[in-house]
């Protein structure tokens, strides 16, 4: 299976807000695993950008890390990972899903329950 992308026009930090929210209101955990915005505020130098060409840019990468949790609050599958890179209004969602086995993919009923909250939340931001 592929890693799966969409574009969407709103912000990275917009779109993490809502899928945070949608994705959470279907039975997910959700955690930042990592964001570039933060990292870089440890460190002196400006940002390089290569969209923009200047020391100030609107860019980011956050990594969203999704956990299905069972009926007893309980986490039940390794985490799936969704990558949120913006600059602008404009920001990709990718699913990253390890072919090498480390993810859950082969289970039918994880990877469906992930696909219809990513497409609640892609919608719901469309809208």
């Amino acid at each position: 299976m592929a890693d799966f992308e969409v574009r969407l026009t709103c912000s990275g930090e917009e779109a993490v807000q809502h899928l945070t929210q949608v994705l959470a209101s279907r039975g997910f955990r959700v955690a930042r695993g990592f964001d570039l915005r933060s990292a870089m505020a440890a460190l002196p130098d400006e940002c390089p950008c290569p969209y923009h060409g200047t020391s100030q840019c609107t860019c980011n990468y956050t990594v969203l890390l999704l956990y299905s949790v069972d009926a007893d609050g309980q986490f039940a599958l390794l985490p799936q990972r969704i990558a949120v890179h913006s600059h602008h209004d404009q920001t990709w969602l990718t699913l990253l899903l390890d072919l090498e086995g480390g993810d859950d993919v082969d289970d039918p009923l994880a990877m469906a329950q992930l696909t219809h909250g990513l497409a609640a939340a892609v919608s719901e931001i469309s809208a």
